[in-house]
């Protein structure tokens, strides 16, 4: 019998971007349906911790069932993006301070468990995706493994901490999300990303029930100091903080949410997004943090000059900034409130706490040994570092920039790596995941949030998704090319 001819058979260049199958229609709308009900239950167990007096049980319940629809409900790398969905939410909602406290550390083993889950179960799927082979992909891995590495050679070589927590803690959780990542192809990473962006909408709800007094945090500055932050602009409002213990960290979040969704790819449908951003918006007023006000004006400047968002998106952005500019300079009650909340920030401790970054970075750099300067005095040190006058001095022992944590407990090299980290998911991530990360840096200037248990696991997790294409056309694109690239290798 006659051979067939090698380039016989249909063209595999003609069909790359039509309209994807029904099936694969009807999966993408099935992952989501389950993604919504694992958020939502998730969401409830949020809201029985804040209104029930049953402490945490209620949260870990509705975790579990969170992750069990998760489980069931998805399949290959979309479980495996599921599921670090829910470990970033865990993370974020049960370790809800920076102290060495059970919570953060029973909370960072079951964060730990169920990223190695999601990992081993991500081996059921393909092989690495080519994106592994590109430098910047290199890049991140290397400084990655440099930064956590030092974080538990350098607090073993000081005795600054317990070894068994920092690895449990600091070092496992940030690994295993990264690990996670590098199995991830587009459609886990996109379900990943959504499934923050319906955190940052549950959690902007529980903002709004926290200041009308429906729902209590179990943590944070209310119930730990028994004090209330009052919120900077109205002060008969308090500062809410959901369940992520701190008003920052929720600011924090709801801008990276927001973020995320104005550019997600493929676009969110005209009401989802405007209802979705008002959400966000809300939550992000609730927190009263200026600093998450100011880092996602910043962002969404940067955004008109540098994503590729449609002609419409950046009008319709620009026009918003106009008015406010417009608004706050011509109106004078408006002109008045900024200028007293510039002029309350600028003479508060808050901002004196943090200006004076540069002149505890020199005193780190010439005022400890040459192995400490390289390496670190190792994590947990800070407090020691306080009180040899290393650190900020104005009766205030927590430090506030992450950068400079990072050359307290790590030392220049630690510090090296964050900057390259930073720099490699600024420049080579793409489209809102690109911008939510910028805004995590930008933070990293006014609070140390990779000594939290939640920010990190974001963190990584986002760096991980460095070289995915995030748009369907470029991910059906990258699936035929790897389809290729196999065939040529058999």
């Amino acid at each position: 019998m006659r051979a067939a001819p090698i380039l016989s058979g249909p063209d595999r260049t003609s069909h790359r971007f039509e309209r994807a199958p029904d099936h694969e229609v009807s999966s993408a709308a099935r992952s989501k349906r389950v993604l919504w009900f694992a958020a939502v239950a998730l969401w409830l167990g949020c809201v029985g911790a804040m209104t029930l007096d049953v402490g945490m049980l209620v949260f870990w319940i509705a975790a579990g069932v969170s992750a069990l629809i998760v489980l069931v409900g998805l399949r290959g790398e979309l479980r495996s993006g599921g599921m670090l969905f829910l470990a970033v939410s865990v993370g974020l909602a049960a370790g809800p301070n920076n102290t060495t406290n059970g919570n953060q550390f029973q909370a960072a083993l079951v964060v730990s468990a169920g990223l190695l889950l999601a990992l081993l179960l991500s081996f059921s799927g393909a092989k690495l995706p080519r994106r592994h082979r590109s430098p910047a992909f290199i890049a991140v891995v290397a400084a990655a493994i440099l930064f956590l590495a030092l974080e538990y050679f350098s607090s073993a070589a000081n005795e600054s901490a317990n070894l068994t927590y920092v690895f449990v803690r600091f070092v496992l959780p940030s690994l295993l999300a990264l690990l996670v990542c590098l199995r991830l192809r587009a459609g886990g990473a996109r379900l990943f990303l959504d499934g923050v962006i319906l955190l940052g909408v549950a959690q902007a709800v529980l903002a709004v029930l926290e200041v009308a007094k429906i729902a209590i945090p179990p943590f944070g500055p209310a119930t730990t100091n028994g004090a209330e932050l009052p919120h900077p602009i109205n002060t008969e409002l308090i500062r809410a903080q959901g369940m992520l213990g701190h008003p920052i960290l929720l600011g924090m979040l709801l801008v990276v949410a927001m973020l995320i969704l104005a550019f997600r790819r493929p676009r969110s449908s005209l009401w989802v997004l405007i209802a979705g951003e008002a959400v966000l918006a809300l939550g992000a007023y609730l927190s009263g943090s200026r600093s998450a006000w100011a880092i996602g004006a910043v962002c969404l400047i940067f955004a008109l000059v540098s994503e590729r968002a449609s002609v419409v998106a950046k009008m319709f952005l620009a026009i918003a900034l106009v008015a406010v500019l417009s608004f706050a300079l011509l109106d004078q009650r408006a002109f008045s409130l900024i200028a007293g909340q510039w002029d309350r920030f600028s003479e508060s401790g808050s901002y004196s706490h943090r200006a004076d970054f540069w002149t505890y970075v020199g005193q780190l750099a010439n005022l400890r040994s040459s192995s400490e300067v390289l390496f670190g005095s190792g994590v947990g040190s800070e407090l020691e570092l306080f009180n040899r006058g290393l650190l900020q001095q104005d009766g205030f022992q927590v430090v506030d920039n992450q950068f400079l944590t990072t050359l307290a407990t790590i030392g220049i090299t630690g510090a090296f790596a964050l900057v390259v980290l930073s720099l490699v998911g600024a420049f080579r991530l793409r489209g809102g995941a690109r911008l939510a990360f910028i805004s995590l840096c930008l933070m990293f200037f006014i609070f140390d949030e990779l000594r939290w248990l939640g920010p990190p696991i974001l963190f990584f997790s986002l760096l991980g998704l460095v070289g995915i294409p995030l748009d369907a056309r470029s991910a059906e694109a990258e699936t035929v090319a790897e389809s290729d690239f196999a065939e040529v290798r058999a």
